[in-house]
């Protein structure tokens, strides 16, 4: 499975986010193709809008009020606010892969200690990489372990979909939720109680049909559940003169309870799996603004 270039779709606005300002804190992306992150424009407009030089980029950008800014942003596609952020040598970090393999080779050139990061993106694509980069993979990992640990979100994208990553990231990060790989299908789904807490109108579908990498975990770390329509299992009554009827409950199928997208929260930051493989079903950027801002408080307790 491979990322195609696509336009970026109509996404919410970011006044749709939690209430409160948002973290200061910019997101690092880890050798995601560039793609990829031009459809993550709502990530690339929060950190924008909180970096130093925000003013510097554009008069029309001058000042700090977020009511101010994000309007603008929002004008701007996702490629556009790429380049913004390239200019501005702060916000959102952009490392490529030939970038990686040169500086984190050895374990004193990791960026966790000169720099704080509200959340790292990467894609599964580490998982299964050749010999000669697996040190470089290993210490890819390591720094990932240290920013969950000291409370940042961690994405791991499905970019090849491979089968083994669910199990393998709740190896890596150390908990004991069974997550594992399920199936690669087309499905419709609806947000979970949990996943309208966190997601919020960033999925703003009551239902959606998808494709994508679907993962059995436990029903607190799901955030969608298939959808089961009752209209799709209507049945007819000889004593109702043939007329269709919707059915009882009792008679529906159980929906499936995998999910493309699992949340484990731990004692400080969390750690997410998104397996939807195409932008034009959802918008990646609205849903992973919110997964990059999550905590374990919004999710309990919004």
């Amino acid at each position: 499975m491979f990322w195609t270039k696509k336009s970026e779709p109509l996404s919410p606005p970011l006044s749709t986010a939690p209430p409160g300002p948002l973290p200061s804190l910019p997101t690092i992306f880890l050798g995601v193709d560039e793609y990829f992150v031009e459809e993550c424009g709502d990530v690339l407009r929060s950190d924008l809008v909180f970096s130093m030089n925000a003013k510097a980029i554009h008069p029309a950008l001058e000042g700090t009020i977020r009511e101010t800014q994000l309007p603008i942003l929002n004008y701007l596609s996702g490629k556009d606010v790429l380049s913004l952020t390239k200019a501005l040598g702060g916000g959102s970090l952009i490392v490529g892969v030939e970038e990686i393999m040169t500086k984190l080779k050895d374990l004193e050139s990791l960026p966790w200690e000169k720099n704080r990061y509200r959340c790292a993106i990467a894609d599964d694509s580490w998982f299964d990489v050749d010999q000669e980069y697996q040190q470089v993979a290993n210490n890819l990992f390591q720094m990932l372990r240290h920013m969950y640990n000291n409370g940042s979100s961690i994405i791991i994208m499905a970019q090849m979909g491979l089968f083994t990553v669910p199990r393998q990231i709740c190896n890596m990060f150390g908990f004991e939720s069974n997550w594992n790989f399920a199936s690669y299908t087309k499905r419709v789904i609806s947000k979970t109680d949990v996943g309208g807490r966190i997601l919020g109108d960033s999925f703003p579908f009551e239902t959606k049909y998808i494709k994508a990498n679907f993962v059995a975990a436990p029903q607190n770390e799901c955030l969608f559940v298939e959808h089961i329509d009752p209209a799709d299992y209507e049945w007819s009554d000889s004593d109702s003169g043939g007329r269709e009827s919707a059915p009882e409950p009792s008679r529906l199928p159980e929906p499936n309870t995998e999910s493309p997208v699992v949340v484990h929260f731990g004692n400080n930051g969390c750690i997410s799996y998104f397996g939807f493989v195409n932008s034009l079903d959802v918008s990646y950027g609205a849903i992973l603004h919110r997964l990059a801002n999550v905590t374990y408080g919004n999710q309990a307790n919004t």
